[in-house]
């Protein structure tokens, strides 16, 4: 390829003729080499065309999993904060009252027992 260049840049008026035959002739001795240079190039052209899209694939996965996090998110802080005023409103009620639920709560479910038992 350096040859070829030193060639054209050789070239003027007096001897164009010569110069571009031996360009020609250079040319031509080098085709071959580009041919299978090209061809041995093929395979790593099919696989780095793979390998952009599997990035691109894997770009699109990496942004989906970034938006289920940040939603994630979201329902967490939701639930958290919907958690605190749950807790507040408990700790406004007497604990008298929260045991008062409870045994009502678990004599409920031990009449509930006794039906599924007599249903057999």
């Amino acid at each position: 390829m350096t040859e070829i260049r030193e060639e054209l840049e050789n070239v003027n008026a007096w001897n164009a003729g010569r110069q571009r035959d031996k360009v020609l002739k250079r040319l031509e001795a080098w085709l071959p080499r580009v041919n299978a240079f090209e061809a041995q190039l093929r395979p790593y052209e099919e696989q780095l065309k793979i390998n952009r899209q599997n990035e691109s694939i894997l770009r699109q996965n990496e942004q989906r999993a970034e938006e289920a996090l940040q939603r994630e998110r979201v329902a967490n802080q939701s639930l958290t904060t919907e958690l605190r005023k749950y807790r507040a409103f408990l700790s406004a009620i007497p604990p008298e009252r929260i045991e008062e639920i409870r045994e009502r709560y678990r004599e409920e479910q031990q009449k509930q027992l006794r039906q599924q038992h007599e249903m057999k």
